[in-house]
């Protein structure tokens, strides 16, 4: 009886300070570590799982590439004021 009592307290204890390692291993392989996962991977994962669309996927791509100009404004055009 004095086993069960212990074994449930410290399943107890576990629960409540959140120190089952197993459940965070599992949830971290299911979310990835996004510092580990290049730019383009990330991309093509959020269009994938339809988190953006196919325009905003070719944008965001040709912006990674360096052949593309930052805006929040997609329609938006400016110019470059001359020196």
């Amino acid at each position: 009886m004095l086993i069960v009592v212990v074994a449930l307290l410290v399943w107890l204890v576990l629960r409540t300070t959140g120190g089952d390692a197993r459940e965070r291993r599992s949830v971290e392989s299911v979310r990835g570590d996004a510092r580990d996962e290049p730019p383009l991977k990330i991309l093509d994962r959020r269009l994938a799982e339809g988190k953006i669309s196919v325009e905003d996927y070719e944008q965001r791509k040709q912006i990674l590439a360096g052949g593309g100009e930052r805006s929040t404004d997609r329609h938006a055009t400016h110019a470059i004021p001359s020196a």
